[in-house]
């Protein structure tokens, strides 16, 4: 009979170890994103990596405020998802949000590419 310990494919996290989101958290994207990257790779499955979760996250920060930190969840899903149009819509908005409109005009342009018929973003362009 088996006892009745928590079985998990994952090694134990140390108390010092950072997961990908708290680094990104913490403004090191270049280890978040190098994180978020193995994490994906090792299990692909990880609803906890998923683009879904990942633009809910960002959106999250979007409404406490924490624009910059938005951004760089963003900036990790258009990674992590290159071929997802809502990826980069998300990642615009924030910029537009931040008053980066040059970056927020260049990720519109990049949705309009994956996906030519989305008219909301070419009027959104057309304001820019």
């Amino acid at each position: 009979m088996r006892d009745k310990k928590i079985y998990s494919k994952n090694p134990k996290v140390n108390a010092n170890d950072r997961t990908p989101l708290e680094l990104i958290l913490e403004a090191n994207f270049k280890d978040g994103l190098k994180a978020f990257q193995k994490a994906k790779e090792q299990d692909s499955d990880d609803e906890l990596l998923s683009e879904g979760f990942l633009n809910g996250a960002g959106y999250e920060l979007l409404n406490q405020h924490k624009i910059n930190q938005a951004i760089d969840i963003f900036k990790v899903n258009t990674v992590l998802y290159p071929k997802s149009e809502n990826v980069y819509d998300s990642l615009a908005e924030a910029y537009l949000k931040s008053g980066q409109i040059d970056s927020a005009k260049k990720n519109y342009q990049k949705v309009r590419e994956i996906n030519p018929k989305n008219e909301r973003v070419s009027k959104i362009l057309e304001t820019l």
